[in-house]
């Protein structure tokens, strides 16, 4: 058996998250230029945490990536694109990745 305390567990996903975060940084910076843009990490389901977001901030659009191949929608957006477009509160703008 393994066991981490809440607070160890806390310190360690806290330092993988800013991690995190600094690599989205330093990957997109020069790619977005003069492009004004907020990271953020929450923890939770992608689709819920996403949509959450979204409804607390008044969003006008948001544009979300996607991936996959087929025109299945479900398969070409994924699921948690999919579940954000059938579910924010605004116009969701998605974009097919090259991969």
């Amino acid at each position: 058996d393994f066991f981490i305390s809440m607070e160890v567990g806390k310190v360690i996903l806290d330092e993988n998250q800013k991690a995190a975060m600094d690599e989205v940084n330093k990957r997109y910076k020069d790619k977005l230029g003069k492009i004004k843009y907020t990271s953020i990490i929450r923890n939770g389901y992608p689709a819920t945490e996403i949509i959450d977001f979204i409804g607390e901030n008044n969003f006008d659009l948001i544009i979300l990536g996607a991936h996959g191949s087929t025109g299945l929608p479900s398969i070409f957006f994924g699921s948690t694109a999919e579940r954000v477009v059938r579910n924010a509160p605004c116009p969701v703008l998605t974009i097919r990745s090259k991969t």
